[in-house]
């Protein structure tokens, strides 16, 4: 059991050491303070406290992949040749030409820049029509399970291969640009269906926009082990802080029908989720970018984790 009379597990000890370390350093500021005072900053600065709760929990996850640079990660290797184009227009004429008239040709992409919110038209999609955005770092579960019946139900999502809806092998959309498509009063771009890629891109900078944290989502990228086909999902870190949850938007994938927990989607690991049976190739958040999802974890690797953290330098005006 914890000091707070809690079950431990890595959610509470994490959150335990984080408020312990600093009331300490209430303690080491503010000379004297009672205990009356110390449990009023405690709950006034919750969602600071909250943040970096969730931070530390990212840096364990953080930790346990090999990481890669934006200039060592080659986004050439084939499937994956991002590609960002802006104008529909351009795209409509290009797509009536044959492949080797092309004239945009296909460049590197950073695939950070695809979580993203351009000119904010997802924020407001979402204010107008999306779930409620989360108040607390710690509490993410409702928002992310409304977020998938929204994305799920509002957006609706049709499937389409790049080569038969826009004449090319591999483009990935901005999220701008999937709103474009979905909103566009111009019929034959609105029958035009998107992939994987773009869902799951689109439900990440959804996800970053309702506020829950980039440490606790999750772009997967993998192909299967005999080489042939590859996806993109997306998958987001459940209030335990310790499973990672397969939200998957693509049609042929998605097996999950009436849910009402966050407990009932597929885990890392499970059978169904979409990962299953493929080698992962790279994953990413809004800032971040592995070559790698190590999403197992024990115990041990938990605690281990939460006894290695000796100080936390908290910032000034949590101390206001």
């Amino acid at each position: 059991m914890s000091l707070f009379g809690r079950k431990e597990n890595f959610r509470t000890k994490l959150k335990d050491e984080v408020k312990g370390l600093y009331v300490n350093q209430l303690r080491d500021y503010f000379t004297p303070i009672s205990e009356k005072e110390i449990k009023h900053l405690v709950k006034e600065k919750k969602y600071d406290l909250g943040k970096i709760i969730v931070s530390k929990a990212g840096d364990f996850w953080s930790s346990r992949e090999e990481g890669s640079t934006q200039a060592t990660l080659s986004l050439a290797r084939k499937p994956y040749i991002p590609t960002l184009i802006r104008d529909f227009e351009i795209i409509e004429r290009e797509i009536q030409k044959p492949y080797d008239q092309k004239t945009i040709k296909p460049e590197k992409e950073i695939v950070t820049d695809f979580i993203r919110d351009e000119q904010g038209l997802v924020r407001f999609n979402l204010q107008k029509h999306g779930p409620r955005f989360v108040k607390n770092p710690l509490k993410c579960n409702k928002v992310i399970i409304r977020m998938f019946k929204y994305l799920e139900g509002v957006m609706n999502f049709g499937y389409g291969r790049d080569k038969e809806n826009f004449g090319y092998d591999e483009l990935w959309l901005t999220p701008t640009q999937v709103i474009l498509l979905k909103k566009s009063t111009n019929e034959k771009m609105k029958r035009k269906k998107i992939d994987c890629e773009d869902m799951h891109n689109y439900g990440a900078t959804c996800l970053d926009i309702a506020g829950v944290p980039e440490s606790r989502y999750r772009c997967v990228s993998g192909e299967r082990e005999s080489g042939v086909g590859g996806h993109l999902t997306l998958f987001a870190l459940d209030d335990s802080l310790e499973v990672w949850r397969n939200l998957e938007f693509t049609p042929n994938y998605r097996n999950i029908r009436g849910f009402v927990s966050i407990r009932e989607l597929p885990k890392f690991g499970d059978p169904k989720n979409s990962m299953h049976g493929k080698k992962i190739l790279f994953s990413y958040n809004k800032n971040e970018i592995f070559s790698t999802f190590n999403a197992f974890a024990t115990k041990n690797d938990f605690n281990a984790f939460v006894d290695s953290i000796k100080s936390i330098e908290f910032p000034e005006e949590m101390f206001r």
